[in-house]
């Protein structure tokens, strides 16, 4: 069988539905209830944070890591290309004054 991943909307609306139910089977009432779930909030958007300020260093370096090789492909493509010899510019005729 080859092997995939639930999508992740079908992965949401699954634990929405067993979130539900566990709060519904819990059959504690909600002045219980809110304050952990203000508490879980606060932790997931810490964390979220933390997940955000690491992603944004990790593109940073990776963009001026980037940067640093392209600009360094770029100077050995000047050194190794061979120095163009000049052509002289070619005047155009002058007419002849009669």
């Amino acid at each position: 069988m080859k092997n995939f991943e639930k999508p992740i909307t079908v992965a949401r609306a699954d634990f929405i539905a067993e979130l539900g139910n566990l709060i519904n089977n819990s059959h504690l009432p909600i002045i219980i209830l809110e304050p952990i779930f203000r508490e879980m909030h606060r932790d997931m958007s810490m964390a979220l944070d933390k997940q955000t300020e690491n992603d944004r260093k990790i593109y940073n370096e990776t963009l001026a890591q980037c940067y640093k090789e392209q600009m360094s492909e770029s100077q050995e493509e000047l050194v190794t290309q061979p120095e163009r010899q000049k052509e002289p510019i070619a005047q155009p005729d002058e007419p002849e004054l009669g």
